[in-house]
């Protein structure tokens, strides 16, 4: 997503060679040299298909459920925009457009160039809602 190689990312990487490997070789021992290529290769293929089903779900749970609503502008979905700073209990964004905005648990506010605060967005149910008048008090 933001092009960091983590922990994570070389589980999936390497974790699936690792283990079509590891049991290959335990075939092999067993079995011969056949079977254990084939049990490698077979390993593999559930593995990095796996991987795409994965992402998959994600995407679609993300598309559904985005972690961020679009920008005011309706131009930068969820994942353009970057993170600028944590608060105590808040998170600023800026969107591709360049502008900033605040969340705080399920409210994600516009931040204009003087630093007022203007609520946009609430989360309810996964999905994120205009604020209306009354909750922006």
């Amino acid at each position: 997503m933001n092009g960091q190689f983590n922990l994570f990312a070389a589980f999936w990487l390497l974790g699936g060679p690792a283990l079509a490997l590891g049991a290959a070789v335990w075939v092999g021992a067993e079995h011969g040299f056949g079977l254990a290529a084939l049990t490698f290769a077979a390993i593999l293929v559930a593995w990095f298909l796996l991987r795409e089903l994965l992402g998959i779900a994600v995407d679609v749970l993300y598309r559904f459920f985005p972690l961020r609503p679009t920008c005011r502008n309706g131009r930068c979905q969820a994942f353009d925009y970057q993170w600028v700073r944590f608060g105590e209990s808040t998170v600023t964004w800026r969107c591709g457009c360049g502008t900033e905005y605040r969340q705080e648990g399920a409210m994600f506010s516009e931040v204009d160039a003087e630093g007022r605060v203007r609520p946009y967005m609430r989360k309810h149910w996964g999905r994120w809602r205009p604020v209306s008048r009354d909750e922006s008090r």
